[in-house]
């Protein structure tokens, strides 16, 4: 025996710009029309989406429409238009799902959903920081914090360790993790005066894993200079947490005037700023 359902026309619009593409789905007596005017359908990392549901609900009351990002309640609305403007942020890249959920007056929920693409771009403010580099396909990257540490000897500066022992030289790309666990391992976490102590005790954005960058890390923030604060005559050195293969006295920092990076003596006091991968 059929049971006659109520009629409730669901029409999902998602407003971007560029082509238009359209995908009808007929579900039993629901009509869902997802109207994308984007042909890639990307959604970019803390800048606003429009997303409006038309819905004619055939004199049916709507107690309320409900829009989810990859699961996660954006916001509901109780009354037309129905529609949601939000900056989405901090999801994961690449593939996302929007969804619409209408629910009617006895409580019957009626879904649609689009896929589309959430995108990261540089410099974007990300899980606690900046974005300063990204893979080719846009899922992996570095995040800088956007403030340098607090504490160290004088003014928020910190040593290298200030001392002449060989702590690590490594120089590679993803060499900052390990170099910052070295310190870790071979000196308290108390050590609130040593550049990757500090780094490693950082929780910018409620997250843990923060390190002070190796010297390739650090130099790509060369060209990322408007996210490093305010520079002065003697504000504009930066430590790595690379040591210099011979003169075990020193260790590499970036020099914000000249863009390079350079040998310093471990005992100076230099700035600090923590990154971390995602």
């Amino acid at each position: 025996m059929n049971k006659q359902l109520p009629l409730l026309s669901l029409a999902i619009l998602l407003l971007f710009s560029c082509k238009q593409k359209s995908i009808d789905i007929h579900e039993d007596d629901i009509l869902c029309k997802i109207t994308s005017h984007t042909e890639n359908a990307t959604v970019e990392n803390g800048k606003e989406t429009f997303i409006s549901a038309n819905i004619d609900s055939q004199n049916n009351t709507i107690k309320n429409v409900s829009f989810y990002f990859n699961g996660v309640l954006i916001d509901s609305v109780k009354n037309a238009p129905y529609e949601l403007r939000d900056t989405i942020s901090n999801f994961l890249p690449g593939k996302s799902v929007i969804s619409v959920v209408a629910t009617s007056a006895s409580g019957k929920e009626y879904k649609d959903e689009i896929n589309v693409n959430f995108k990261i771009n540089l410099r974007d403010r990300y899980q606690g920081g900046r974005v300063f580099k990204l893979s080719e396909d846009g899922k992996h990257g570095l995040i800088v914090s956007e403030e340098d540490m607090e504490g160290g000897t004088l003014f928020g500066k910190f040593l290298y360790d200030g001392s002449n022992k060989r702590i690590t030289a490594a120089t590679n790309m993803g060499d900052g993790k390990a170099n910052t666990q070295s310190f870790v391992k071979q000196y308290s976490s108390s050590e609130t005066a040593y550049a990757a102590i500090a780094c490693n005790n950082y929780r910018g954005g409620g997250y843990k894993d923060w390190y002070l960058p190796s010297h390739d890390e650090l130099a790509i923030l060369a060209n990322f200079s408007d996210l490093m604060g305010e520079l002065s005559f003697d504000n504009y050195r930066f430590w790595s947490s690379t040591e210099a293969m011979l003169e075990i006295d020193s260790a590499y920092a970036l020099d914000l005037e000249t863009s390079e990076m350079i040998l310093i003596k471990k005992v100076y006091l230099l700035r600090a700023r923590a990154i971390r991968q995602f």
